[in-house]
């Protein structure tokens, strides 16, 4: 279950807003979860979760900007090529993270919070 949460955790955000006043972010984050969870539910082949994966949570991410910030100052040292190679080995990296703690998914329930707004 453990697994399953932190596989799930780049989806979930904290919350202080009504159950009646339904963030656009949550709206996603629960129909890509309920997508997820309902093919989990059917397959626990590694090739098919990384497959799930790429299409139902991937285009919701910018890897560009995550590799940015997960390399800091480095990420100005590299050219183009460095860069996308970088950014494509780091977006493999996270789907075989995830897939692999998926393998996992035995109908566990997930609870998603709702998306706290800010000024930010």
């Amino acid at each position: 279950m453990k697994l399953i949460k932190l596989a799930f955790i780049f989806l979930v955000i904290s919350t202080n807003v009504s159950a009646d006043d339904i963030h656009p972010a949550q709206t996603v984050i629960n129909k890509a979860i309920g997508k997820v969870t309902t093919a989990l539910n059917q397959q626990q082949d590694i090739n098919q979760i990384r497959t799930l994966i790429n299409d139902t949570i991937v285009p919701y991410f910018d890897f560009t900007k995550m590799s940015q910030l997960t390399l800091g100052n480095e990420w100005e040292k590299l050219d183009g090529a460095s860069r996308e190679l970088f950014v494509t080995n780091y977006q493999q990296l996270l789907i075989n993270t995830y897939a692999t703690a998926l393998t996992k998914f035995d109908n566990q329930s997930i609870d998603i919070l709702n998306a706290k707004t800010g000024k930010n």
